[in-house]
């Protein structure tokens, strides 16, 4: 079974989502599986060094008293499946293309992708670390076995770059408007952080033997 995860590292709904589909996978076991992980902006705007969250939040939602409730929401869900979301410590909402690029950098080495997008999503919502920062990537790199040095060079190069961006275009033109969603097999879509009992839905489809 072939599960394509369509995400974005600064959507609270797509950490969610992968706790979700983690935990469905872990009552349901799949014999032969596997996880890519894809990249998706939904703030394609947000300039290059990131933007003030103040900002950000204002010209999302209104006003920061509706933030605020959006915010007190995610907490409560998040907390129902480990998730420790701490909104108030995010000072700038950044661009997410260079934390794009880092997975697809990981994805050419033998390291726990996975885990390594968690720790994206924990700096993030937990720390309120900048994942717009080439040298806060770097730290994460380091930590999961990558040499710092080769992933500036990386990094300050174009390389990933246009793919990244060409892969966010193809998944728009496909119809995807928001994320998580899930794409199983090439055939089945799971839209949005569905409880497991969904995906169990359609991994039975999915194993059917026509």
């Amino acid at each position: 079974m072939d599960i394509k995860v369509i995400l974005d590292t600064v959507c609270p709904w797509s950490f969610i989502g992968k706790r979700r589909l983690e935990k469905a996978l872990t009552l349901m076991p799949i014999k032969n599986y596997s996880v890519s992980w894809e990249p998706y902006q939904i703030n394609p705007t947000i300039p290059v060094h990131g933007l003030e969250r103040k900002t950000y939040l204002e010209e999302k939602f209104g006003s920061i008293k509706h933030a605020k409730k959006v915010s007190r929401n995610l907490e409560i869900v998040g907390s129902e499946i480990g998730i420790e979301f701490h909104f108030e410590k995010i000072k700038c909402t950044p661009n997410t293309v260079l934390s794009h690029r880092l997975i697809q950098y990981a994805s050419r080495h033998k390291i726990n992708l996975s885990k390594l997008i968690d720790n994206l999503f924990i700096g993030f919502f937990k720390n309120g670390e900048d994942i717009g920062s080439a040298n806060n990537l770097k730290n994460i790199a380091v930590q999961h076995g990558l040499n710092g040095d080769d992933f500036l060079n990386y990094i300050s190069s174009e390389v990933d770059h246009m793919l990244v961006l060409k892969k966010d275009e193809g998944f728009r033109r496909l119809g995807i408007q928001s994320v998580p969603c899930f794409i199983i097999d090439g055939k089945y879509t799971v839209s949005g952080a569905q409880p497991p009992e969904i995906f169990h839905k359609v991994f039975d489809l999915a194993q059917q033997v026509i």
